[in-house]
């Protein structure tokens, strides 16, 4: 298995998910498992959050992150994950085609909160 990834692997990923385009796009920090290859990996790589509890595995706990790439760190890693989510939905492509999906006032109210979050997005 390979060293942890660079800056330019996930930029390379963000400009590709930007480019498909789709309607939604999610952007998450890896979160190694106990018993997998991955958690393997990171814990002899010395990159595992030292102060682990199972409740530490969220994948939606993006301010604490189980994993720290040595080649990006931890702030770095926060940052990039906001860049990909205000970049993503800042795109043009993705702008036009979520427009298309608003067909009721519901839809509206849920494009207006999504529009809140993505505004909320530190980074």
């Amino acid at each position: 298995m390979p060293t942890g990834g660079k800056k330019e692997d996930v930029l390379n990923t963000i400009k590709y998910a930007k480019r498909l385009g789709t309607h939604q796009a999610l952007f998450y920090l890896p979160v190694p498992y106990p018993g997998t290859e991955l958690f393997d990996f990171c814990k002899k790589e010395g990159s595992l959050n030292p102060r682990l509890r199972w409740e530490d595995y969220d994948c939606l706990n993006f301010r604490n992150p189980v994993y720290i790439n040595p080649n990006i760190g931890k702030k770095e890693m926060i940052r990039l994950r906001n860049y990909a989510f205000k970049s993503y939905y800042r795109t043009l492509k993705v702008i036009l085609r979520n427009i298309m999906q608003i067909n009721s006032l519901d839809a509206f109210k849920k494009y207006l909160r999504a529009l809140k979050c993505l505004l909320e997005i530190n980074g």
